[in-house]
């Protein structure tokens, strides 16, 4: 039998999957969460589009200064002479992915009229 923890990281994983693809996205689950059943590295839990690899992480409760408090769309944050990254709720990051999708194609678009 699997360990807690495990079933509740898969289970997410597979949410992840099923918001995606409601979202409109093409998304897959890497076999045993393990990105190289992908052909990717063995972090990726989830392909988004082909494109887009995600790790997934499901804990309790999250650290309280990443709340989403008052009138705040998103989250930014880093470490000490770290990278810095942004938290945003799942339907802003489909509004993104989808607003990106389109730019892609409207370029593809222009480059192939233009070379025509």
């Amino acid at each position: 039998m699997s360990h807690p923890n495990k079933v509740k990281g898969t289970s997410f994983e597979r949410e992840l999957v099923k918001l995606a693809q409601v979202a409109g996205f093409k998304a897959k689950r890497a076999w045993g969460s393990n990105g190289e059943a992908l052909g990717f590295a063995k972090e990726v839990d989830v392909v988004i589009d082909e494109f887009w690899k995600v790790q997934c992480k499901r804990h309790k409760k999250l650290p309280l200064w990443l709340d989403f408090t008052g009138d705040v769309q998103f989250v930014v944050f880093r470490e000490d002479r770290g990278e810095t990254f942004g938290l945003v709720p799942i339907q802003l990051l489909f509004m993104l992915l989808e607003a990106h999708r389109c730019l892609a194609e409207m370029t593809k678009q222009k480059l192939i009229t233009t070379a025509v």
